[in-house]
């Protein structure tokens, strides 16, 4: 890829344009010797307006928090993917307001949190850890508790590519009623 300065003044400008054709240019590593290329960011709904699945994909980089050492780079990471899938999710605010409803009616939603890119990491010991921040916005942003009986969060991973994380939300199908509930007294009787 061949490297091209741009003024100070005219970066921002650049990047908008950059990332309006999906391309997002590889950050700095921890010394400023290794890039990484993020995942556009993007969102996906039905176009019906209807309240079916809606997927996020968020370019951030995800590691394995569970080996990596000190609490400060962790801390960071933590951050980062916090802020960036809250971002992501309030710019569609609109597309989740079914999704918050159902899970506080008590329907079951359903969390699919797939890692893109990097190397491939052990589904037991470090998937998890390595999506735990970005459950935890999604949680946030739908006013949910991620260990209730009706969030049910799965993880998976892609690994090659650009790195990111693709969240898709989903809700269970409704129960379907089975006619009116018969009243019930005061006593705790049934009334006919």
């Amino acid at each position: 890829m061949p490297t091209v300065q741009v003024p100070k003044k005219q970066l921002d400008a650049v990047l908008r344009m950059l990332a309006a054709q999906g391309i997002t240019p590889p950050t700095k590593g921890k010394h400023g010797n290794k890039g990484v290329q993020l995942a556009p960011d993007s969102f996906t709904a039905p176009a019906d307006g209807s309240p079916g699945p809606v997927s996020f994909v968020v370019g951030v980089k995800t590691v394995s928090e569970s080996n990596t050492r000190g609490w400060h780079a962790k801390s960071g990471r933590t951050g980062e993917t916090r802020k960036a899938v809250c971002r992501m999710m309030g710019r569609h605010l609109r597309y989740l307001v079914p999704f918050a409803e159902a899970f506080h009616a008590g329907r079951t939603l359903r969390v699919t949190l797939r890692r893109l890119g990097g190397k491939k990491l052990d589904a037991l010991a470090n998937l998890g850890s390595a999506l735990k921040a970005a459950e935890d916005a999604v949680a946030l942003v739908l006013g949910a508790d991620d260990g209730a009986y009706n969030w049910k969060a799965t993880a998976e991973q892609k690994p090659g590519g650009p790195m990111g994380i693709l969240i898709i939300l989903s809700l269970d199908p409704a129960p379907k009623a089975s006619g009116p509930a018969p009243a019930i007294a005061m006593g705790g009787s049934k009334t006919v």
